[in-house]
């Protein structure tokens, strides 16, 4: 099994990108619905610059993350003060910076829920999902289901590789309209062309699907 916190560790975040993603940027209207304070969902989160940047833009962002240094990195880097709290049911800690509305929960997302956060406007599921053992998918969708509200867009990230082979993991639209509960087929949204790291694994490139959540 991969060790994530390990790769964080080592300076081995190959995933990580030092600017706002291009695709988020392009379809961001369909996880705030085009609403200019929405509550937005970073599963997963590490340190990406994304959250920063929805962050100024007036959202409220919450990420979830295992990686301590990760976290402390987000906000070290980028000369944001915050407070900390623990939150005895992750086993973990609540980082937040109550002027930028960003809150980061470090911890076991297995053990995140809606007795923590809830009423999430859209998600970006860029390299989470698709980072986890598939047979802990179906938990890991359970989650997104009680926190997120019906009708909440969904931007799903996942790997153009062969099934089973990861991570990340390739997951199927017959898949992701089975386990999301969907009446229809996620529309196909972008697709990106592996950088060389993920060349290297033997990945080919990314898809981005679009849902509204059940």
């Amino acid at each position: 099994m991969f060790d994530w916190k390990d790769a964080w560790e080592k300076d081995k975040a190959v995933w990580h990108m030092d600017d706002f993603n291009s695709t988020l940027e392009k379809h961001l209207d369909k996880i705030t619905g085009k609403e200019n304070k929405a509550k937005l969902f970073f599963p997963l989160c590490g340190k990406t610059l994304d959250m920063l940047h929805l962050s100024k833009m007036g959202h409220e962002v919450v990420g979830v993350e295992f990686s301590e240094l990760a976290v402390r990195q987000f906000f070290e880097e980028n000369s944001m003060p915050c407070t900390k709290s623990s939150v005895q049911s992750m086993g973990g800690m609540l980082y937040k910076n109550d002027d930028y509305r960003i809150r980061i929960y470090c911890g076991d997302f297995f053990k995140f829920g809606s007795h923590l956060e809830k009423d999430f406007d859209g998600v970006w599921d860029r390299g989470a999902l698709e980072a986890i053992e598939p047979e802990m998918r179906k938990t890991y969708i359970d989650i997104m289901k009680s926190i997120l509200k019906s009708g909440a867009g969904y931007i799903l990230e996942t790997a153009d590789r062969p099934l089973g082979v990861g991570p990340p993991f390739y997951m199927s639209v017959d898949e992701i309209v089975e386990k999301f509960g969907l009446n229809s087929q996620p529309e196909l949204i972008d697709y990106e062309i592996a950088v060389p790291d993920l060349l290297a694994m033997g990945c080919a490139g990314l898809f981005f699907f679009y849902f509204l959540m059940p």
